[in-house]
Order: structure tokens, then sequence, then C-alpha cells
């Protein structure tokens, strides 16, 4: 199940790059794309990937996901810079 999740929303992230981002930008208040680490980009692409392009589940649960993951790679603050963001862009 894990491989299928990471497969898919890899691969729609890539599919929907630029879409993705366009998404971000506006929520990003004193911040630009380009100034975010890059696993954090990741997790954020691949978390928008899977809830607009590959299944509609509750947001709660994306934002845990990657929540979760940003608390194993990177540290506690941008773990929640990307649940806030996730908050506000995930409808």
């Amino acid at each position: 199940k894990a491989d299928s999740y990471i497969a898919n929303s890899v691969g729609e992230a890539l599919k929907h790059y630029f879409d993705i981002i366009d998404i971000i930008r506006p929520k990003l208040k004193g911040w630009t794309w380009e100034r975010i680490p890059l696993l954090s980009q990741a997790i954020l692409l691949m978390s928008i990937a899977h809830y607009n392009y590959v299944e509609k589940v509750d947001k709660r649960i994306i934002i845990d996901v990657a929540v979760t993951l940003a608390k194993k790679y990177i540290e506690e603050k941008q773990a929640k810079f990307i649940h806030a963001l996730l908050d506000e862009v995930l409808a």
C-alpha cells in the first residue's frame, strides 16, 4: 500500500508540479517557494498531489502523514510550517 501511495503521489506531483506551486504560492506569507527547504517542498508536493489528483481523503489524514514525515526527516519548525500551509491549501 505504501509503495502505491508513493508512486501515485510522486507521479501526480511531477505531472502537476507547476499547478501545485500555483496553489501554494498565494498562501506563502513572507516566504517564497524557492526559500522552502527541498525536503519540505517534496512533502508539500506529494501531499497536495495525493489530495487533489490521486484520492480525496480527509485533509486531516493528509496533514498527519505529511507532519509525521516532516518530524522524522526535518526539524520541528518545518513540520509546523507544513501543517499550517497544508491546512490552508487543502480545501
